[in-house]
């Protein structure tokens, strides 16, 4: 019987008793070590789809904070006196 004929449990039952044989082929073919590849793999896949989701959101709080600081410079007019006073406002709340 050929190593490809044999089945996952039997090379690495052939690997336990075989000192020929490195301990890679029982990592490689345990239940333990495909269930392990599917978890990395998931999580790798779920890792790119948040980073494809946090790119998009901070791509629309970018554009959302462009159209409020639009719109705020249409009812105020350009930056003035007022709106330095604001800024003062809020910077003086923050600090405290």
């Amino acid at each position: 019987m050929s190593n490809t004929d044999k089945t996952a449990t039997d090379q690495a039952s052939d690997a336990m008793e075989s000192p020929t044989m490195t301990s890679d082929l029982v990592v490689s073919t345990s239940p333990s070590f495909a269930i392990a590849s599917l978890m990395i793999s998931s999580a790798q896949s779920q890792s790119r789809a948040l980073e494809a989701g946090v790119a998009q959101l901070s791509q629309t709080y970018m554009a959302g904070l462009a159209t409020a600081t639009q719109c705020v410079t249409r009812i105020l007019g350009q930056p003035s006196d007022q709106l330095r006073q604001i800024d003062a406002l809020i910077a003086a709340n923050n600090l405290s």
